[in-house]
């Protein structure tokens, strides 16, 4: 039972990303524009290329990213990122023996070559921008 529980946790995620639409970062950034309201709680697959600022950072901690468009340039807009939240059911599956094999792994940043990240967007809490509210493109579950 514990097995076919681990293999749907597993396969779901893969087989629901098959068929969901990946945006481009232009096109979550005019939708932000539009009506940032009709993000917020939304999980989206974003392509583009991750790039943190010139400088270093220290090793396990989380450093500023920018996705950019696919190409390799830190010009043009960006969508920020910060570290989101992962599935805790999945966090301690990772550390059982022999399951933790099978469980997913937390997303890596590929930092400057292009890929597809799952986003989480949520509202800043007591902020607004204008008129709409600030929202934040959380990445889920990575991997500092």
């Amino acid at each position: 039972m514990l097995a076919a529980g681990l293999a749907m946790s597993v396969v779901a995620p893969a087989a629901r990303q098959q068929h969901e639409t990946i945006y481009a970062v232009q096109q979550v950034l005019d939708g932000l524009a539009r009506n940032p309201s009709a993000w917020i709680g939304r999980t989206a697959l974003v392509r583009g290329t991750a790039m943190q600022p010139l400088g270093g950072c220290t090793a396990g901690q989380w450093c500023p990213v920018a996705l950019f468009k696919t190409q390799r340039t830190r010009n043009g807009p960006a969508l920020l990122l910060e570290p989101g939240p992962a599935d805790p059911w999945v966090v301690e599956l990772r550390h059982v023996p022999l399951v933790a094999r099978m469980a997913p792994r937390p997303q890596r940043l590929r930092l400057s070559a292009p890929a597809v990240y799952r986003l989480l967007f949520q509202a800043v809490p007591g902020v607004s921008c204008g008129a709409a509210p600030c929202v934040n493109a959380l990445l889920v579950d990575p991997a500092i």
